[in-house]
């Protein structure tokens, strides 16, 4: 036989039925909030928005600035530091062919330099003998280098 439920029990059922609801909802827009943003630079022409926040990656690992990222990094220029000058990477969206024809017309293509606290070597002797990798830009260098510290961001040339 059912017992019917005071209004007590009632009300009581009711608060903890509410305060389910109103987790599950924060949960919910917090999940949609986080997952839903799109990356900053979508295409290349939304390179000025990497210049225009370079704030918000000073200071932080340089895999937070490649994830916002979208267009494929298809050549780095690695500039080794030392005592006087920091190490940095100029990412480029071209490949090393365009670029020769870049500079043959004495035109800079676009391209994001970083540079970063701590020094690095690039190993120009295993890259080079993989044909044609010592300039790519690989998902084992995000690996590697990601954890580098920003200290600096300049966007320049043109697509």
């Amino acid at each position: 036989m059912v017992v019917p439920l005071t209004v007590k029990q009632i009300v009581i059922k009711l608060k903890i039925m509410k305060t389910n609801l109103v987790y599950v909802l924060c949960f919910a827009f917090i999940t949609v909030t986080t997952s839903c943003r799109a990356q900053l630079m979508q295409n290349l022409n939304d390179a000025h928005k990497i210049a225009d926040n370079k704030n918000q990656f000073i200071g932080k690992p340089l895999k937070y600035l490649l994830r916002e990222i979208k267009p494929d990094i298809k050549m780095v220029i690695p500039g080794e530091g030392n005592n006087y000058k920091p190490s940095s990477f100029s990412f480029l969206f071209i490949t090393k062919k365009q670029y020769e024809e870049y500079s043959t017309k004495k035109a800079t293509p676009l391209t994001i330099k970083v540079m970063v606290k701590e020094n690095f070597k690039w190993d120009w002797k295993e890259r080079s003998a993989q044909e044609k990798k010592e300039f790519l830009w690989t998902k084992a260098d995000d690996k590697k280098y990601g954890d580098l510290t920003i200290v600096y961001i300049n966007v320049y040339g043109s697509n």
